[in-house]
């Protein structure tokens, strides 16, 4: 049989460029014509069917390339397969993460656009936090600080889930919320806090970091004034979401006061 490219990407249901892509690096070698045409043959057609088989199966063309001068034995091809589902299953587990990681993002917006501004009650399981420094509550420098090595052997730790605990007068102490997992990876002799669990005022705010200072100053003493909230636990998270608002100058910040 002799089949010209046309007939061979129909027949195979590949495109002429992944036949002259394949032609290109060696994998499959058809044969030309007196006017310099590419025809394939009964073999091409065998070969081609495993190399699409394969690469169906996201088995790589270095390996294609390797088996197809080497012929498989059963056992070789097994593994080949067992190998190649292992990345694929690595493969979905990252694409998992990704996708959780996105849909945080996507409800973090849709949060975002209805509760700027607007002070709800949520409920909170109890947290973990750990210590990483202090922060001057009036020109907002790093008094102290403790780097990851520090906290952790491994730095598996994420420092975006970052809280400011106003707990001091003039000391703002900078914590990172921690997942379970995460408690495991921290050192001894560091201390982990327990944010209570319960009801809080959440108050989600916008602004440079002096807006969010005078916004949450004005918040603060409303709760008082209203509610006879005082010396309450105060949280402030720190939102990386800037991106949001395309302004690296401004911050999209979530106040929590505990209620009870």
């Amino acid at each position: 049989m002799k089949l010209y490219i046309n007939e061979m990407a129909k027949l195979i249901g590949l495109s002429k460029h992944t036949l002259r892509y394949y032609d290109k690096i060696g994998l499959i070698n058809p044969k030309y014509d007196q006017n310099g045409y590419r025809y394939y043959n009964d073999d091409h057609i065998f070969e081609l069917s495993i190399i699409r088989l394969l690469r169906e199966m996201n088995v790589p063309i270095v390996q294609i390339k390797d088996r197809l001068s080497n012929p498989f034995k059963a056992d070789e091809y097994n593994q080949l397969l067992q190998d190649n589902k292992q990345k694929i299953e690595n493969q979905i587990r990252d694409l998992e993460r990704t996708k959780d990681l996105l849909d945080k993002k996507i409800n973090f917006y849709n949060h975002y656009k209805q509760y700027l501004n607007k002070p709800i009650v949520k409920k909170f399981p109890e947290r973990l936090a750990i210590k990483v420094g202090e922060i001057d509550a009036e020109d907002r420098t790093i008094i102290e600080e403790n780097t990851i090595k520090q906290i952790t052997d491994n730095g598996q730790i994420s420092l975006f889930n970052r809280a400011l605990l106003h707990q001091q007068e003039n000391i703002e102490n900078l914590y990172i919320t921690l997942t379970e997992e995460e408690k495991g990876k921290v050192k001894e002799e560091n201390e982990i806090l327990l944010i209570p669990a319960g009801e809080y005022i959440s108050l989600l705010l916008e602004g440079t970091e002096d807006e969010l200072k005078r916004n949450i100053n004005e918040f603060l003493i409303e709760m008082k004034e209203k509610e006879g909230l005082e010396n309450q636990f105060l949280i402030e998270y720190m939102n990386e979401n800037y991106l949001l608002i395309g302004d690296e100058t401004r911050y999209i910040t979530e106040f929590q006061i505990f209620l009870n």
